[in-house]
């Protein structure tokens, strides 16, 4: 099971309700809902119930795992990638990646900013850059 210590009662109690509401829906389909249909069509209900079910619990583990993490702003620092505190106070990294390296678009974003929530995501981008 899934351990959140530092949610508040109400979005410990939220998540816990989409996932009963979620759990019963794929429940109702196995047991009978889809009693009418070939065997075939209640697999692909199924797959579709379960692929939803886990889009909605990546949203919601990203979106707690946001809670209390702290922020960093990717700009482009002497042509390559800063990592900057939120505010811009602060400068904490360079990371050797050429920003002239990359596509257009991840150029102009670098340009304007990125914002990024907690340390795995911090990571994730900077590894997507430098691969």
């Amino acid at each position: 099971m899934l351990h959140f210590p530092h949610l508040t009662l109400w979005q410990k109690i939220s998540s816990a309700v989409l996932i009963l509401c979620l759990v019963l829906s794929v429940g109702s389909l196995l047991i009978g809902g889809t009693a009418n249909r070939n065997n075939r069509e209640s697999t692909a209900d199924t797959r579709i119930v379960l692929q939803e079910f886990s889009t909605r619990l990546a949203a919601l583990e990203a979106r707690n795992a946001g809670i209390g993490a702290k922020e960093y702003l990717l700009l482009e620092h002497e042509g390559k990638i800063g990592i900057f505190s939120a505010e811009k106070t602060a400068l904490y990294e360079i990371v050797d990646v050429r920003v002239s390296t990359l596509p257009a678009r991840d150029r102009e974003m670098l340009a304007e900013g990125i914002t990024v929530v907690g340390e795995s995501a911090l990571r994730a981008i900077l590894e997507d850059y430098s691969s």
